[in-house]
């Protein structure tokens, strides 16, 4: 075989070995393509790709194939503190095998001990490089009538580390953004009130239960339905238009959530992701506290707000706090100039949000 028809093999195994390599994102998927094709290119009975600590150098995860369990706490306890190859690897960022080491080094070295015992005599190692810092190696060991790693090897897993170092990468990352997602949806499960994700033109990307739990009072509500609805179009309407966040009250209809109420929407524009929003749902749900509000409405007009808030109508209102429906209404027009609002909705919406 010529040089370059054994060149031109090694290119086609390379070609599949990547195709495979990046046909995932999924790091348990990649770890067992990985396995399940390396050997293609680099011969070996005994392998392993080591995902490591960048601080610490322990290792976090390990895929091996012809080592059992013991071989691995085996070469983690006597061997890795002080591997020559992995050592020299790491210090030179390039693939090494034990052909590379002084006699001394590797006749005195602990791993030799250690590979001893499985029948195994020739070692390559490969870091797996991001940058400045080692993600981790790609191991290799053959025994004495396979031959020693060579020149040619080396070259093979360096081109190896190079792309398996570019896909472990993206599915580290990838991984990393799952992670955050779950842990932003729980934040969101916990917070006690309807939330939603969507584009700008309303496209639902995510809702947490509480927001399922009131579209699902939608589907059988078509007054409550419609509020719901113009009330977001509304607000994502004011995204669209430049204004990075924005805020309705509107008044629910009789019998929707319990009682005549309003329902305030709170939209704001992603800072990171222009094209999406993310939409609060405030709805009536316990009783109102405008303490915060001290400091600018006496404490009679608190108490009207309350009651507008739990959705009380002027002469409701006049009935519980025993006053007339003149005096509501200029408690009502004392608070609105106060807060420079000219609606009830938007006096609503000041209030509920005056605290942030």
């Amino acid at each position: 075989m010529s040089a370059s028809q054994s060149n031109g093999s090694v290119q086609e195994r390379l070609n599949v070995f990547l195709s495979s390599l990046y046909s995932t994102l999924d790091i348990d998927r990649l770890l067992a393509n990985y396995l399940a094709s390396v050997t293609t290119l680099i011969p070996a009975p005994s392998y392993a790709l080591y995902l490591l600590d960048p601080s610490s150098g322990h290792p976090l995860r390990v895929a091996a194939q012809g080592v059992d369990e013991q071989f691995l706490t085996m070469y983690e306890k006597r061997a890795r503190w002080c591997d020559p190859i992995l050592r020299r690897a790491a210090a030179e960022r390039t693939p090494v095998h034990d052909g590379l080491l002084t006699r001394n080094e590797w006749q005195g070295s602990p791993l030799r001990d250690v590979l001893g015992g499985r029948q195994l005599e020739s070692v390559l190692e490969a870091p797996i490089m991001a940058g400045d810092q080692m993600l981790g190696t790609l191991n290799f060991a053959r025994k004495g009538e396979q031959g020693q790693f060579d020149d040619s090897d080396i070259e093979v897993a360096d081109e190896v580390a190079r792309h398996t170092s570019v896909a472990l990468h993206h599915s580290l990352e990838v991984d990393r953004m799952r992670a955050q997602q779950r842990v932003a949806e729980s934040v969101l499960e916990v917070a006690g009130n309807a939330v939603i994700l969507t584009d700008l033109h309303g496209k639902l990307e995510f809702a947490n239960s509480e927001a399922i739990r009131l579209f699902e009072k939608c589907s059988s509500d078509e007054m409550l339905a419609r509020c719901v609805r113009d009330g977001l179009e509304e607000n994502l309407r004011d995204v669209r238009e430049r204004v990075n966040q924005t805020t309705r009250s509107v008044r629910l209809p009789a019998k929707s959530l319990s009682r005549h109420a309003y329902l305030s929407i709170r939209s704001v524009q992603l800072p990171v992701e222009e094209n999406l929003a993310a939409s609060f749902f405030y709805a009536p749900g316990g009783l109102p506290d405008f303490q915060h509000l001290a400091p600018v409405l006496t404490q009679r007009e608190i108490q009207v707000l309350e009651l507008v808030a739990q959705g009380f109508d002027n002469g409701e209102i006049a009935d519980r706090l025993t006053i007339s429906v003149n005096t509501v209404k200029s408690h009502l027009k004392r608070m609105s100039a106060k807060m420079q609002v000219k609606s009830r909705a938007h006096l609503l919406r000041e209030a509920t949000f005056a605290a942030n």
